[in-house]
């Protein structure tokens, strides 16, 4: 059975260096994806879910089951007035593969800031 998992991992970065997060200001993602499945995996792919997530990198040409793949995508996002009124902002990403057959499966990622 063909299946993937991916990590998100946001980070703040403070620009200005005052400790909070100001208008402009980016947060920088990092992805690892992994073949949980029985099946290699070509043409992994990610996509931004909410908007406003700048993505870098990809697509992998072939996951081999059990490989991990942590240097492919970065992403960057810049905060707006939206986010700091709300004290949070939600990203979401989508990865996707193809599997032998054309079987496709994939899971997304929702973290918190």
């Amino acid at each position: 059975a063909p299946s993937i998992e991916l990590i998100m991992v946001g980070t703040f970065q403070d620009e200005n260096g005052d400790g909070n997060a100001d208008l402009n200001e980016t947060i920088r993602y990092t992805f690892t994806v992994t073949n949980t499945g029985n099946q290699t995996l070509s043409n992994v792919t990610l996509a931004d879910m909410v908007g406003g997530v700048t993505l870098n990198g990809g697509p992998i040409g072939t996951l081999a089951v059990e490989g991990v793949d942590s240097t492919t995508f970065t992403g960057s996002y810049t905060i707006r007035q939206e986010d700091i009124d709300a004290e949070t902002f939600h990203g979401e990403a989508l990865v996707t593969g193809t599997a032998p057959g054309g079987g496709i499966r994939w899971r997304s990622c929702s973290p918190r800031l």
